[in-house]
């Protein structure tokens, strides 16, 4: 209103229009996190992943990683354009709020096989016109040695009296060890000798019924692959032998 302190006020209004303008959308990711190698990491409580828009009810996330795979198990009110939410390198989904962030309250990264190192999750965030700035997590895998496997163990052989016989092929494998000692122990020493060579730097042996041979991988499997039963002259009894194959430095894998 306008007055002169005399005359009556002249009053009037004046009507003023905000414009609105689009928020971008929120994502909020943890610091650097690590996992054992082969193990899962799960993504909850103080570690989890939202995203938020003040503006927007639904949202698009693009959820992608490194040497692993990211997995969901609450995917109540989403939507799919990528993958389905399990075991997926990348996945990009749409839904409400409420729902991607219960979504995300049940992520977890799970390192490919065998594999440690440095792996990357990148969360991408759009309300479909503006999108968040990039969240990445960095997630250190630390490595577990891995036991050693063998096949050729378990299948029976049969022998004649006073005959040599040729072993089934034993092989070893170990995936993070190139060195490993392979011991076979006889059940009764009486029944004979298992033969002894060298392949490479490594020389087998064979004392009190015990054979051994360490070294590197394929050293060890090449005097496996030409491994004898000589039984004691006139024994035909039956017997079988014991393993054990550890990483060469003698931890068990």
């Amino acid at each position: 209103s306008v007055s002169d302190g005399v005359a009556a006020a002249l009053t009037g209004t004046k009507a003023i229009t905000g414009t609105p303008v689009n928020d971008p959308p929120a994502c909020n990711v943890p610091g650097p996190q690590t996992t054992a190698e082969d193990t899962p990491y799960a993504f909850t409580g103080g570690n989890s992943i939202s995203v938020g828009d003040v503006d927007s009810g639904t949202l698009t996330v693009s959820l992608s990683v490194t040497s692993g795979t990211m997995t969901m198990t609450t995917l109540t009110g989403l939507s799919f354009t990528i993958g389905d939410g399990t075991a997926d390198g990348s996945m990009s989904f749409s839904g409400s709020l409420s729902a991607l962030n219960n979504a995300l309250g049940s992520a977890s990264f799970t390192p490919l096989l065998n594999f440690n190192g440095s792996a990357l999750v990148t969360v991408a965030v759009s309300d479909g016109a503006l999108s968040a700035p990039l969240g990445t997590i960095d997630v250190t895998v630390t490595p577990v040695n891995d036991a050693p496997t063998a096949s050729g163990l378990n299948a029976p052989q049969n022998y004649s009296e006073d005959v040599t016989l040729n072993l089934l092929d034993i092989v070893i494998s170990d995936v993070d060890n190139a060195l490993v000692t392979a011991t076979l122990t006889l059940s009764n020493t009486a029944v004979g000798s298992l033969s002894t060579g060298t392949s490479g730097a490594v020389t087998s042996t064979f004392s009190a019924g015990v054979w051994s041979a360490s070294g590197a991988l394929s050293n060890v499997n090449a005097l496996l692959a030409a491994l004898t039963f000589t039984p004691t002259p006139d024994f035909n009894g039956n017997f079988g032998f014991g393993t054990m194959f550890v990483p060469a430095y003698g931890a068990p894998g």
